[in-house]
C-alpha cells in the first residue's frame, strides 16, 4: 500500500495522466470522460489495497485543489458557447444556480446561531 504522501500524490497524478491518455486514445472512453475513469480507478485501487481509503493528502486535495480546479474549468468556458448551447440549457443552468443560492441561503438562515 502506498502510504507516503509524496508517493501517493505522484501515483494519483499518474492515474490522472493515464486516464486522460486513455480518454484521448479510445473513442468509447471519451463518452465516459476521464473524471469518471479517475473516480472508478480510485475506487478500485482503494478496494484492492494499492492506495489507502483515507489519507491526510485527500483532505488537502479536497480543501484546495478541487476548489481551484472548478474555478479553472469555469474560467476556461467561453460565453460564446452559451449561444450554441441553446436557451433551454441556459435556463436550466440559471435555475440550477438560483436553486443552489436559495438552498444555501435557507440552510444558512435555518442553522445560524
Amino acid at each position: 500500500m502506498i502510504e507516503d504522501p509524496v508517493a501517493l500524490l505522484g501515483f494519483l497524478f499518474f492515474v490522472i495522466a493515464s486516464t486522460r491518455w486513455l480518454e484521448n486514445r479510445f473513442a468509447v472512453l471519451k463518452k465516459i470522460t476521464s473524471a469518471v475513469l479517475c473516480t472508478l480507478t480510485g475506487i478500485a485501487l482503494a478496494n484492492i489495497g494499492i492506495i489507502p481509503h483515507s489519507s491526510p493528502l485527500y483532505a488537502s486535495v479536497f480543501e484546495y485543489a478541487i476548489v481551484y480546479a472548478i474555478a479553472l474549468v469555469i474560467l476556461a468556458s467561453s460565453l460564446s458557447d452559451l449561444k450554441r448551447a441553446g436557451p433551454r440549457l441556459v435556463i436550466a443552468f440559471a435555475l440550477a444556480g438560483l436553486g443552489t443560492f436559495l438552498g444555501s441561503l435557507a440552510g444558512g438562515v435555518m442553522f445560524a446561531r
